[in-house]
């Protein structure tokens, strides 16, 4: 691998975690406007661009999104790199998005999604603490 290759993933890392922040504090704003589905929605997509970050950093991805957290959760979860309750967490993210997106009269709990955006944001915080050490 070339110095180029690990600038290239690098910036890339930090393009995505930015990413996923901002994906966060969209979920915050929507939570506050009573817009559930859609905070649900951002909640999942901070968690899901957090995890490309640090897959940037091994030049892997996917194009589907269950391929991304298997892959993190095999790699990253089962190997405890990071804690083991992060999986059923990205796992509950990505299911509450599913049905917030996709299933006709899916009711929306406000403290499932209050929980989501916590839940999310403990998260990012873990992946911030794993990035800060590879980008040096």
């Amino acid at each position: 691998m070339s110095p180029d290759q690990i600038v290239d993933q690098k910036t890339l890392s930090i393009y995505r975690f930015e990413r996923a922040s901002q994906e966060l504090a969209t979920a915050k704003l929507l939570i506050k406007s009573k817009s559930f589905f859609a905070a649900n929605n951002r909640a999942y997509y901070a968690i899901f661009h957090a995890i490309r970050s640090i897959l940037a950093l091994d030049n892997v991805d996917f194009k589907k999104h269950s391929s991304v957290i298997g892959h993190f959760n095999k790699n990253y979860i089962a190997t405890n790199i990071f804690e083991k309750k992060y999986g059923p967490i990205i796992n509950n993210a990505f299911e509450l998005r599913q049905d917030s997106d996709y299933e006709d009269f899916y009711v929306v709990d406000k403290n499932k999604t209050e929980e989501l955006i916590l839940n999310a944001e403990s998260f990012l915080n873990a992946v911030n603490e794993y990035l800060s050490n590879k980008w040096q």
